[in-house]
């Protein structure tokens, strides 16, 4: 061992018992108090909030919870038809869906939207504007009928859904079309757009035939999908009433066909002609060319979407002669 060593250990020892007495944590009274009000002060507070939260304010948060779960959404009424004088449809109503898309679901926009723009007939870029989001609910079109919605929903495209809706149809085409006229959006945005009469007797007649719409009232999960066995509050919709025209669809048909052909015989821009029942005064037929089919309004120019006949000026001059 080195002569040195026993000397050099006790100077090592002396320093580390000069060093403990700063190291050694005594308890004391005072610092027992001052740590035990400390704790008392901070479980005060979270028994205050706890209060506050089970308590005073219960009520309010339930409510708040149960509104991020609630949705609710519009039950189109069906609207009324319209018939000729012997009772054949003109104008009906047919099940569709309105087609919405939660964006907060949707993982590829652009893929998706190239999928449907041929089923829905949209530019794809518009379509991946309106799905590219974080918006749970974004309606995407409306009055998909059944058939398209069946092809949509084979894709298997995650985020999108269907809410029961109603489109018109016409069963004759464009047989009295310009008297009947056609339905279209009255250009609220969002879960406000709904259809309504634009034209003719459709747009004359919408308060007796439109009815009144329902509402569905339902719980939904994370997903936006409705829970199966949660309360549901559903207020049904009340139809709307139909009407029957003096117009006679046979007549109304030959009339228009031969009208037409006048007309192209001619080379006019339009014409109209009236049938009445000389008994009653009741009108048979009431024609005006060119044609509109209610289904594909947009092939015919505005100016010529409505009755001239009903509308139209006239001079009634050589008619009083």
């Amino acid at each position: 061992m080195h002569p040195g060593a026993p000397a050099q250990r006790r100077t090592i020892v002396r320093e580390r018992r000069r060093w403990f007495p700063l190291l050694r944590i005594s308890p004391s009274p005072r610092r027992m108090t001052v740590a035990f009000v400390a704790l008392a002060l901070v479980f005060g507070v979270f028994a205050v909030r706890l209060v506050q939260l089970q308590g005073l304010d219960a009520s309010r948060y339930a409510s708040m919870a149960a509104n991020e779960r609630l949705r609710e959404v519009g039950l189109p009424s069906v609207r009324g038809p319209i018939l000729d004088r012997t009772g054949v449809p003109l104008a009906t109503t047919v099940d569709a869906v309105d087609l919405i898309v939660d964006q907060t679901q949707l993982s590829n926009p652009a893929a998706a939207a190239l999928q449907l723009a041929g089923l829905l007939e949209r530019d794809p870029a518009e379509l991946q504007t309106a799905m590219t989001g974080d918006d749970p609910y974004v309606p995407l079109q409306r009055t998909v009928d059944g058939p398209v919605w069946s092809q949509i929903r084979a894709l298997g495209i995650k985020g999108l859904y269907s809410e029961p809706s109603a489109d018109r149809a016409y069963p004759a085409g464009a047989v009295a079309g310009n008297v009947i006229g056609f339905t279209g959006s009255n250009g609220e945005p969002g879960e406000d757009d709904r259809t309504v009469g634009l034209a003719g007797i459709e747009a004359s007649f919408e308060e007796v035939l439109s009815g009144e719409p329902g509402s569905l009232r339902y719980e939904r999960d994370s997903a936006g999908r409705a829970i199966p066995l949660a309360d549901q509050l559903r207020v049904d919709p009340v139809p709307g009433q139909g009407l029957r025209l003096t117009i006679d669809r046979d007549i109304q048909w030959m009339v228009e066909n031969r009208l037409t052909a006048m007309v192209e015989q001619a080379d006019a821009e339009a014409g109209s002609a009236v049938v009445l029942d000389p008994d009653t005064g009741e009108i048979l037929a009431l024609v005006d060319v060119p044609l509109v089919d209610p289904s594909d309004v947009d092939s015919v120019a505005e100016e010529d979407r409505g009755s001239r006949s009903v509308s139209g000026p006239y001079e009634p001059g050589s008619v009083q002669k």
